[in-house]
């Protein structure tokens, strides 16, 4: 794993994108409204899409970026417990195996808006990511404000 100071749409050329949204798929704030304003499709894509949204499970979108979209929470104002975000990112762990995905880029996901604690997530991400892609980066430019 990487932390950089540099934006997820720096990297969205030659990584896939990884980031948390809710069931209900509204994406509108934090990194995620960005994601769904660059990408205009995809919040319909999820939820026409050929498979059945769940919480705890990670959702590969090609758009105009190629998007993995973990749902931890069921509506947007939830915040996410540990069970649901290490499950999606299982699931993640799946779709990067099935799609041979290399590399990956993120913000510090579910630290945001879902307050979850970064040193939890970071191990978590270590254990269950590290060993699946070529390049994992964060993006953190909270880091250097």
């Amino acid at each position: 794993m990487k932390i950089v100071n540099d934006s997820i749409f720096s990297y969205s050329a030659t990584h896939t994108i990884v980031h948390c949204i809710s069931l209900d798929c509204v994406m509108g704030k934090g990194i995620a409204k960005q994601i769904v304003d660059l990408n205009p499709n995809l919040r319909k894509l999820l939820l026409n899409g050929p498979f059945d949204l769940d919480i705890g499970r990670s959702y590969y979108i090609e758009d105009i970026h190629k998007v993995i979209n973990m749902i931890t929470k069921e509506f947007y104002y939830d915040k996410p417990t540990y069970l649901d975000f290490i499950n999606a990112l299982i699931d993640i762990r799946r779709i990067v195996e099935e799609n041979d995905i290399k590399k990956i880029v993120m913000p510090k996901i579910g630290c945001g808006l879902d307050k979850l604690e970064w040193t939890k997530v970071k191990f978590l991400i270590e254990q269950i990511l590290d060993d699946v892609v070529e390049e994992l980066i964060v993006c953190d430019l909270s880091k250097w404000d």
